[in-house]
């Protein structure tokens, strides 16, 4: 379940992202009767837009509920300590579109999990014992 998990949140694998956009607000510090300005409260705010078009073999739900395509909205600020938010922006809104699909999608991911465990269970079992004599050969004539 977890390497579904893995490749199901991998971008191009799992979802495509089909449109993004950042629009950067300038949030400029408040300013004081003494004309200086207050610390901490001047930068940037990203406001992340995307829109991503889930697999279909991995979010199969999703698409029998209609949603094929999700779209989330993310806002990041960036103040003057912290810069370089805006490719942030856009990662956290592709987190945000697809993890309810996955969380939608979350039985499907167990089922096919526990298909795969028996199909390896079985593989397993077949490798350890190659030759097991059948019952008929142990009955003495």
């Amino acid at each position: 379940m977890w390497f579904l998990g893995v490749i199901a949140f991998y971008e191009g694998i799992g979802y495509e992202a089909i449109g993004t956009n950042v629009r950067i607000v300038r949030v400029v510090p408040h300013v004081v009767d003494y004309k200086i300005p207050e610390a901490g409260l001047g930068g940037n705010l990203y406001i992340g837009y995307v829109n991503v078009s889930l697999n279909p073999f991995l979010y199969p739900l999703s698409y029998l509920l209609g949603n094929g395509k999700s779209s989330c909205i993310a806002k990041v600020f960036d103040g003057p300590i912290l810069v370089g938010k805006r490719n942030e922006a856009v990662d956290t809104a592709k987190f945000g579109a697809v993890f309810p699909q996955f969380l939608t999608n979350l039985p499907y991911f167990l089922f096919v999990a526990f298909l795969i465990a028996q199909f390896l269970e079985k593989l397993h079992h077949k490798v350890l014992f190659p030759h097991r004599p059948s019952q008929r050969a142990n009955l003495n004539v």
